[in-house]
């Protein structure tokens, strides 16, 4: 009588996120009204006496406003080699993205201008209802779909998915405190959840761009954190932070250290370099890639394209956003044939989860 064969579990596909600023649509601005989003915390901002006497802020917003985004702005700082500059628009982004993400229902703001046509004004309510999400519950319902518990009760990510972004914000961070009721710092949680950092060797969570915050070694104690309740706590802290007490913040940008990490070896740039390898290296070992709400723009084509030209012959890539073929198009530019591997999502409504990931 005959043994039967051992089944032999198929390998998991190895899957890779990247994320761009069309993922957080739900709650943070996108290029299209990033200048509306920026003016409303503008004038929160200069409503706070203390505020008013950080004219350095000043000049950076008008530039902002002047150069269209802030990128643009931050890559002609860059040129010029005005690190100074740089470093302000850095902290004034880390406290616009702070806000951004912090509850504002407390807050005194102006209302809602509904002079126009019936379309114009249902824009604006939408506009509205962006303004006061702090959270794309997007990433709540992925996080509740693709994670598991062992044990001993702790988080589990899947093995064969990692992630990356462009983004500066902290959705991900905040809808793993409110799936999982967690409490503590932003920091802490970073730790535990696998995102790279100075002070872990982590890397399932890689942030090509940094992060909206500070680097907790060069703030005081009462540094300010998304998790404090009390608003006026939380402007204290920005207080704090704007005064000038600290202005470390972990937001690099591309071409920033891209112009850099090659002749400095800070400890920043040694980091930066390094989760830039792994990135390149979790590309080159993907079976799928899904990019979401990313446009591949110009001013990080140079990275883009050294992660991209590793991708095997046989990748997958799905491509989701509301207009999915203008971004498929752009996909040869970072390795020749690439777009006819890509398949388009259109649904935006939840993360896009490959097929595949099931088997």
């Amino acid at each position: 009588m005959s043994t039967p064969s051992a089944i032999v579990a198929r390998p998991k596909k190895q899957i890779v996120y990247l994320f761009g600023a069309g993922a957080s649509y739900n709650a943070l601005p996108i290029y299209a009204d990033f200048t509306t989003r920026l003016t409303d915390f503008w004038n929160f901002f200069i409503a706070e006496p203390t505020f008013k006497r950080s004219q350095i802020y000043v000049q950076t917003y008008q530039e902002i406003l002047k150069y269209g985004t802030p990128d643009t702005y931050a890559a002609a700082l860059t040129l010029r080699g005005e690190t100074e500059k740089l470093n302000v628009l850095k902290t004034f982004l880390t406290l616009f993205f702070a806000y951004e993400q912090f509850d504002k229902k407390g807050l005194s703001r102006p209302p809602l201008n509904l002079v126009g046509s019936n379309k114009e004004q249902e824009e604006r309510r939408l506009m509205e209802d962006r303004i006061n999400n702090t959270l794309d519950n997007r990433y709540v319902s992925f996080l509740c779909t693709v994670c598991l518990h062992d044990d001993k009760e702790e988080v589990l990510f899947p093995e064969n998915m990692h992630f990356l972004s462009w983004n500066y914000d902290s959705q991900f961070e905040l809808a793993y405190s409110r799936v999982f009721n967690k409490t503590v710092p932003l920091q802490n949680l970073r730790e535990e959840m696998g995102i790279a950092s100075l002070t872990n060797d982590k890397k399932k969570f890689i942030r090509l761009n940094g992060s909206a915050d500070f680097n907790v070694k060069s703030v005081d104690d009462s540094w300010f954190d998304l998790s404090i309740d009390s608003i006026q706590e939380w402007k204290n802290s920005l207080i704090l932070v704007s005064s000038g007490k600290s202005k470390e913040t972990l937001i690099n940008f591309g071409f920033d250290v891209y112009e850099r990490s090659f002749k400095d070896d800070s400890e920043e740039d040694i980091f930066i370099r390094k989760i830039r390898s792994e990135a390149r290296n979790l590309i080159s070992c993907a079976d799928i890639i899904v990019v979401v709400g990313y446009s591949f723009p110009d001013f990080n084509r140079r990275i883009d394209k050294t992660m991209f030209e590793l991708v095997r012959n046989d990748v997958k890539v799905y491509v989701q956003d509301k207009n999915p073929e203008q971004i498929i198009q752009k996909l040869d530019g970072l390795k020749r044939g690439l777009r006819n591997k890509a398949h388009p999502i259109t649904n935006t409504d939840q993360f896009w989860i490959p097929y595949e990931f099931w088997e």
